[in-house]
């Protein structure tokens, strides 16, 4: 297949290799990829433009950026760009071989399409209250006084309402399983920063079969006892639904992976963006107060409906900026999947590739004095506000998590106040996952009871 515009080229090419930037010996550029990597790669975009090669370690990767970009990967993503040989291990090691992360075509289709009412907005609006109750557990066993960090809090917190809102079930007995067996799997799969041989540690394989043996016991439980008036469908229901009538596409092996989605999937992304959004407020005054304030008036006849949180002006430009400031997800690891040319350069089938797709947000002609947090930003140039990714594979929960985080931000604000220890701590980021490092709130007050 052969497709062309002015940019791109899709097909055979002789045009030369993308720029590769120097880097330190042994390592590369991996050091200044892991320590900052949304403004080392602003920087190499200004210098280099939209397509270069870095090298981290022995891998050459090339890295594309900005709104063509965007463009380019959301239009003929699906024709150039392939998940499954970045995914395929971390997918085997939930027991099966075929999840959306790793799947194309009709197959991911197939199953994109399954997951999407448990993933939507419309689940998570009608799931408000079990978000409530988790804040509210949580504030009930603080006292005045107590301090928490707030990252590691929030992975479970976050873990905790996806159990609730996607499965229909508590995990609070198997939620330190599940979050060590995601640590694993992201730092042995995903960052590869940890060796394989971590793999034979008894820590890994216990909490593989616990969280294995979770996800049979949940199947198990929505087949003994389907939905009805007393128990709402959900995700795992639907799952199950694509495995009866299609049970060559949707084995139950796959089931029981798409059981641990909701207890794994925003444990690092909804978990970062909430913290990162809580210092925004907490350290900034005039912010604090304006939130707060519209915080008070959602919740003044008791608990809002998602239709109030479409309104909380405030406490949602606060959260978008945030999502634009501090992006979890800042680049797509993919590879190449056929031969392409772009920007005057040709890019080889089989290569790792990231599309830095929120690299626009760091641009200044989309985006004033853009690493400045501000709320009060106009609504920004299509694809230049990218959080999510781009093309097919895009977050499948983007509605969902935007309003989890709103909703999960606001219980927190209206039940307490919160000043941060030491008082004037300043931002430290860590990268793997992206979030607050070291950031640690103090309850000052209980505002309900």
């Amino acid at each position: 297949m052969t497709v062309e515009s002015n940019l791109w080229h899709i097909g055979e090419t002789k045009a030369p290799l993308p720029p590769l930037v120097p880097g330190a010996p042994i390592i590369g550029n991996g050091l200044s990829l892991a320590k900052e990597p949304v403004r080392f790669l602003t920087g190499l975009h200004e210098k280099y433009g939209p397509i270069f090669r870095i090298r981290v370690f022995n891998q050459i990767i090339t890295v594309m950026a900005g709104l063509e970009v965007n463009k380019f990967a959301a239009q003929e993503g699906k024709h150039v760009f392939t998940n499954r040989d970045v995914f395929i291990d971390l997918v085997n090691a939930l027991g099966t071989s075929k999840n959306m992360e790793n799947l194309e075509g009709a197959e991911h289709k197939f199953f994109r399409s399954t997951a999407h009412k448990g993933y939507s907005r419309a689940t998570m609006a009608a799931s408000m209250p079990h978000v409530v109750d988790v804040i509210s557990d949580f504030l009930a066993a603080k006292e005045i006084g107590m301090s928490f960090d707030v990252f590691p809090t929030f992975q479970r917190l976050i873990s905790l309402e996806l159990g609730r809102i996607a499965a229909g079930l508590k995990a609070d007995d198997a939620i330190d399983d599940l979050q060590l067996f995601m640590r694993y799997l992201m730092n042995v799969f995903l960052a590869g920063t940890w060796p394989r041989f971590v793999l034979k540690f008894p820590s890994y394989i216990r909490a593989k079969n616990k969280a294995h043996e979770f996800a049979r016991d949940i199947v198990e439980k929505h087949q003994n006892h389907p939905a009805d008036e007393t128990r709402p469908r959900n995700l795992i229901d639907d799952f199950l639904q694509a495995h009866a009538e299609h049970p060559e596409l949707m084995p139950m092996h796959a089931v029981h992976a798409a059981a641990l989605g909701p207890f794994l999937a925003g444990q690092d992304t909804v978990a970062g963006t909430s913290a990162f959004m809580l210092y925004a407020i907490i350290s900034n005054p005039e912010i604090y107060a304006r939130v707060q304030a519209e915080v008070d008036v959602l919740f003044a006849n008791g608990l809002p409906a998602a239709t109030d949180f479409r309104n909380a002006e405030v406490l949602h430009n606060t959260a978008i900026e945030t999502m634009r400031r501090y992006p979890v997800a800042p680049f797509m690891p993919q590879h190449v999947s056929q031969n392409f040319e772009y920007g005057g350069y040709r890019i080889e089938k089989g290569q790792p590739i990231y599309v830095a797709q929120s690299l626009t947000h760091f641009l200044p002609e989309f985006f004033e004095d853009p690493f400045t947090f501000n709320i009060d930003r106009p609504k920004p140039k299509a694809q230049t506000f990218a959080p999510f990714g781009v093309g097919p594979h895009t977050c499948i929960g983007a509605g969902m998590g935007e309003l989890q985080i709103m909703v999960h931000i606001a219980a927190l604000l209206h039940q307490a106040k919160y000043e941060m220890t030491p008082r004037y701590y300043t931002l430290k980021t860590k990268t793997l996952p992206p979030a607050p490092a070291h950031f640690r709130l103090k309850i000052i007050e209980k505002r309900t009871q």
